[in-house]
């Protein structure tokens, strides 16, 4: 049990991680929650023996900015 709520825990606070970075690339805060669903969908899309890293995630946001125009702009 304890475990699991580590994992869960754990997954929150990469959610939390993934929309400050979300955010800090210019993503409107009311459109986090739909900006991440979207970012969550290309990393499953992604090849699984790509390694996720700082470059990986670089890239998925880059690519969120083309496909999701409305996600970004001026605050």
């Amino acid at each position: 049990m304890q475990h699991e709520e580590f994992s869960e825990e754990s997954a929150l606070e990469i959610i939390d991680l993934i929309q400050t970075a979300l955010y800090f690339a210019g993503v409107h805060k009311q459109a986090l929650e739909e900006a991440t669903e979207a970012y969550l969908k290309a990393l499953e899309s992604q090849d699984e023996d790509l390694e996720y890293d700082r470059d990986a995630m670089i890239a998925l946001i880059q690519g969120l900015r083309k496909s999701h125009k409305h996600f970004f702009g001026e605050r």
